[in-house]
């Protein structure tokens, strides 16, 4: 159904991991190209996505010229870039909430659907607040003062906790629409399978021998009752 690599794209975004924004807009795109086989309820954020393309190479860019210390961009060029890359964030995430309540009532799923929609509130707060943060420390570093690596942390931290609430939106998606809802979608046209799906199938297979194994011995021993 493709939330194992939305799951797993969610991580990438915001600099969560220090890893370029633009790998998680990959797996979140192979997500939505996944799920829109089987619904509908992707394709517009599949759209947004392709944004996140660009918003994301631009934010690089960014972060590459601040790496090796090249002045391009003004600090205020950069506060007013990140700004916009923050609101665009929020339309993707919005978007996603939207088609996730969207597939949830498809598949009748109420709980679902009412945390994606407390999500559509919960996370972009969290965002707004966690740039607004960012920037003022940025511009206020001196008069802060040692204060201002704690407030900083704060705002990443805000940032974090919105990037858990959607992974844990997209697992419960994956555990629940996927794993039990497989058998009415349709069969997939290829063999290419998400990271979660392996890790599922290789769990299935050891509750599988755990179970041959420990019907064994129990044959044998009544076998050796018998005579």
């Amino acid at each position: 159904m493709g939330f194992g690599y939305m799951f797993f794209g969610c991580f990438f975004l915001v600099g969560t991991l220090g890893i370029p924004d633009i790998i998680g807009f990959i797996l979140f795109y192979a997500g939505f190209c996944t799920a829109s086989n089987h619904c509908n309820s992707f394709d517009n954020a599949k759209k947004v996505c392709r944004l996140g393309f660009f918003f994301s190479a631009l934010d690089f860019a960014f972060d590459l010229c601040d790496w090796f210390d090249i002045d391009i961009f003004s600090a205020m060029v950069s506060n007013i870039f990140s700004s916009v890359y923050v609101l665009f964030l929020v339309c993707f995430y919005l978007v996603l909430f939207l088609s996730v309540a969207d597939i949830a009532k498809e598949v009748d799923l109420p709980k679902i659907r009412s945390t994606a929609y407390s999500d559509m509130v919960i996370v972009p707060l969290f965002l707004v607040a966690s740039q607004a943060i960012v920037i003022y420390v940025s511009e206020n570093v001196e008069k802060l003062g040692d204060h201002a690596s704690q407030i900083y942390g704060t705002g990443m931290l805000m940032s974090l906790i919105a990037t858990v609430l959607t992974a844990v939106l997209l697992f419960r998606c994956y555990a629940r629409i996927c794993l039990e809802g497989d058998e009415d979608m349709e069969r997939r046209a290829h063999d290419f399978k998400s990271p979660l799906e392996f890790y599922e199938r290789n769990r299935k297979n050891k509750n599988n021998n755990n179970n041959k194994n420990g019907n064994a011995p129990r044959g044998n021993n009544n076998k050796k009752s018998k005579k």
